[in-house]
């Protein structure tokens, strides 16, 4: 004769606990894979039109896709569109895209007070390197 034994209750809520939490790796690991994808694909048809010499193409593309570029990627929506209209001669037009990207990169740097505590009570090399402004030297003819 055979004896029926319940599951322990223990058991089954291990079960689904442990289904549970794989579902849920996967479904973070599906959404970090598909974010990556967007701008990605943006970046490589960018850089495509550019080694073609295609400026205009490329120029027109990045203007239709600045919603893929996204909130983070403003900064390299600007540098894009200044680099494609100083390519087509476009002067203004890339002056005001990298005066708007100089803009982001100073919002973007921020100051670390740990950072900085770090600096003045150790030494000074231990400042994170911002980089130099190297000016624009006019180019004219003698």
């Amino acid at each position: 004769m055979k004896t029926r034994t319940t599951p322990n209750l223990l058991q089954c809520r291990n079960r689904r606990l442990i289904l549970l939490v794989m579902f849920l790796g996967a479904s973070l690991l599906l959404a970090a894979l598909s974010g990556c994808a967007g701008p990605r694909r943006v970046y490589t048809t960018v850089d495509d039109y550019n080694a073609r010499g295609e400026f205009t193409l490329a120029r027109n593309y990045v203007k239709d896709q600045r919603e893929a570029y996204g909130g983070l990627n403003k900064l390299l929506y600007y540098l894009d569109t200044g680099m494609f209209a100083f390519s087509l001669g476009e002067y203004s037009e890339a002056i005001a895209a990298f005066t708007e990207a100089e803009l982001i990169m100073n919002e973007l740097y921020t100051i670390s007070l740990g950072q900085e505590a770090t600096t003045f009570l150790i030494n000074d090399n231990t400042a994170p390197y911002r980089g130099e402004e190297i000016p624009v030297t006019p180019l004219g003819r003698p």
